[in-house]
């Protein structure tokens, strides 16, 4: 069994939908729908997520030589009752999942500003990094102007130094 099929085969085990687990999740039901048709794979937050809401073992998902074990389904009314419930399980990575975004955008704006300092270096990482704070949520707006700022700053001091090395717009007094 492929990934997918193995996630399918789980899901209806626990007697979930797509919709039920995307919104346990805190995902859309496309992002199911596309895992379990092999179009795209869940990180690893994720898969341990699912494990614990659809109740099985990684390696037997990982696995693909094996058949998955029977493990009784869990049902989603005997979770809402019990204090371990899955959405008290789903909280507490999705918290973790927020602060690792938060350290990205962080280390991001970082990165931006120390691209004032090394001129060619700016002008090669910054659209990389512009690109790459498409996926950060936090402190976007700030990184973008001061990705920008750097990268004007970076084209000024360039440019300054070849129309100073060629003798541009020197003005000298005899």
């Amino acid at each position: 069994m492929k990934l997918g099929e193995r996630l399918r085969f789980y899901r209806k085990r626990a007697a979930l939908s797509q919709d039920e687990v995307a919104q346990q999740l805190g995902i859309s039901r496309q992002a199911i729908s596309q895992w379990e048709t092999g179009k795209s794979y869940p990180d690893l937050d994720n898969l341990i997520l699912l494990e614990k809401l659809y109740g099985f073992n990684l390696n037997e998902l990982i696995n693909e030589t094996e058949k998955p074990t029977t493990v009784p389904p869990v049902n989603v009314s005997d979770l809402s009752n019990d204090s371990n419930s899955a959405q008290s399980i789903v909280k507490e990575p999705v918290i973790i999942t927020e602060q690792s975004k938060d350290s990205r955008s962080i280390l991001l704006l970082i990165l931006s500003c120390v691209l004032f300092l090394i001129a060619p270096f700016g002008l090669v990482v910054g659209p990389f990094a512009f690109w790459y704070t498409k996926k950060v949520t936090h402190y976007r707006k700030i990184i973008y102007i001061v990705l920008v700022c750097a990268m004007l700053f970076n084209i000024y001091v360039i440019f300054s130094f070849i129309f100073d090395s060629v003798g541009w717009g020197i003005t000298s007094y005899q």
